[in-house]
C-alpha cells in the first residue's frame, strides 16, 4: 500500500516535471529628465575636482559616461562610499540640496545592483503537457502509458501544446491528475482494475480504561 500511495506522489508530482517560463527583462525607468538631473549635479559638484588634470582622490568624473554606469561599477563603487558618508564634496564645498544628493546616490546604487543582477522577471508555472507526462511516467516508474485514458486534451497556442501559459491548471484538472495518479500507481505495482483495502487488527492488550 505505501508503495502504491509513493507511486501516486510521483505521478502527481511529474505534473510539473518541466521548468517555468520567464517573462522579459524589464529596464530602467528612469526618466530623461531624471537623468539629465543627476549628470547635473555630478558636473556642477564634483567634476570641478574629479577631472583630469586635478583628479582628486586619484578620480577622474570628467570622461565617464553617467548612462553606462555598469561598464565603470569600481570606479561609482567608490563615489557611492563617499555620499554614503556625506564625504562629497568635501567640507567648504557647494553642496547640492538633500533631495538631489540623495536621489543621485540612490540612483546609482539602484542602478549598479539592477545590472549586476538583472530581474529574471515573472516564473510561470508550468505543468506537463500528456506526452511530456508519459514520458515522466515512463522515466520514474518505467511504465507505460497511453495518457489519453487518463487527462484530456491539452490545449494549444500558435501551434504548440506545451506552452506554459496556455497549460493552466484549474481544480478539475486537478483532480483528473490526482485520479490518474492512483490509478497508475496501481499499475506500478501491479494492481490494475483492483480495488485498495487496508486491514487494521486491534491490539488485544487495549484497554477503555
Amino acid at each position: 500500500m505505501r508503495k502504491a500511495v509513493l507511486c501516486a506522489g510521483i505521478a502527481i508530482l511529474s505534473v510539473f516535471y518541466g521548468c517555468g517560463e520567464t517573462a522579459p527583462e524589464q529596464g530602467s525607468t528612469l526618466t530623461a529628465a531624471d537623468f539629465a538631473a543627476h549628470a547635473a549635479v555630478v558636473e556642477q559638484y564634483c567634476v570641478g575636482c574629479h577631472n583630469e588634470q586635478n583628479r582628486a582622490a586619484n578620480l577622474s568624473l570628467e570622461n565617464v559616461d553617467l548612462a553606462l554606469v555598469s561598464q565603470d561599477a569600481e570606479l561609482w563603487e567608490k563615489v557611492i562610499r563617499k555620499l554614503r558618508a556625506g564625504m562629497m564634496p568635501p567640507p567648504g564645498m557647494p553642496r547640492p540640496s538633500l533631495a538631489d544628493y540623495n536621489g543621485l546616490r540612490d540612483w546609482l546604487e539602484n542602478e549598479i545592483d539592477r545590472r549586476a543582477e538583472p530581474n529574471p522577471g515573472t516564473k510561470i508555472l508550468h505543468r506537463l503537457n500528456r506526452t511530456e507526462y508519459a514520458n515522466a511516467i515512463h522515466d520514474l516508474l518505467d511504465l507505460e502509458i497511453d495518457p489519453a485514458m487518463f487527462l484530456p486534451a491539452d490545449d494549444s497556442s500558435r501551434g504548440f501544446d506545451n506552452i506554459a501559459g496556455s497549460l493552466t491548471i484549474s481544480p478539475t484538472l486537478l483532480e483528473t491528475y490526482v485520479t490518474a495518479a492512483t490509478k497508475i500507481a496501481r499499475m506500478a505495482v501491479g494492481f490494475w482494475n483492483t480495488p485498495t483495502e487496508s486491514l487494521y487488527i486491534k491490539r488485544t492488550d487495549s484497554s477503555q480504561n
